[in-house]
């Protein structure tokens, strides 16, 4: 497998996700497709070599970075090694991108080794922890940030709250 193979195995297993998606998601899924490359683990491993363990702390580090289709190959392809797995699922949609989440397994392979239609990506769906994953109801595929967005929100009023509070000094009326 050469890196023009890779990166369309890369882009049709992204489509692959998005249409999934769409069949469960109520939100609109743009085709303007970005990536997030998430390492499989943080914690350390013994049995990676010296190059598997850079390039693991190196996606640690840029675990929160956003990445174009030619970043994400620069970072997974490594001179005809590639990782024996990577999970493509969706983890944020907006009406003008989609970001699709890479889960990538620390261990490499030789590229020439996998020539089914889409190795090493595998497509799947990331329902919420609080849905059955056979149930056909459709839910937000921002799910994940919605709880951290209510906290903010929260916490944003609470502030202003006690700010208005002490400008107004609402208790020298009592």
């Amino acid at each position: 497998m050469d890196i023009d193979k890779f990166k369309s195995n890369l882009e049709s297993a992204s489509l692959m996700a998005v249409s999934i998606a769409q069949q469960r998601v109520i939100n609109f899924l743009s085709d303007n497709v970005q990536y997030r490359i998430q390492p499989d683990s943080i914690s350390p491993r013994n049995d990676l070599t010296d190059l598997e363990q850079q390039t693991r702390m190196t996606r640690i580090r840029e675990v929160s970075k956003i990445f174009s289709i030619d970043g994400v190959l620069e970072r997974l392809w490594n001179e005809g090694n590639v990782p024996t797995y990577v999970a493509v699922s969706i983890y944020k949609a907006t009406k003008k991108v989609t970001i699709v989440n890479l889960f990538v397994d620390s261990k490499y392979t030789k590229s020439e080794y996998l020539d089914e239609v889409m190795e090493p990506f595998q497509p799947v769906l990331d329902t919420p922890v609080y849905m059955d994953p056979n149930d056909d109801m459709k839910f937000d595929v921002n799910w994940r940030h919605k709880k951290w967005q209510l906290r903010y929100r929260m916490w944003k009023r609470k502030k202003e709250l006690k700010r208005s509070i002490k400008n107004v000094g609402w208790w020298k009326g009592l």
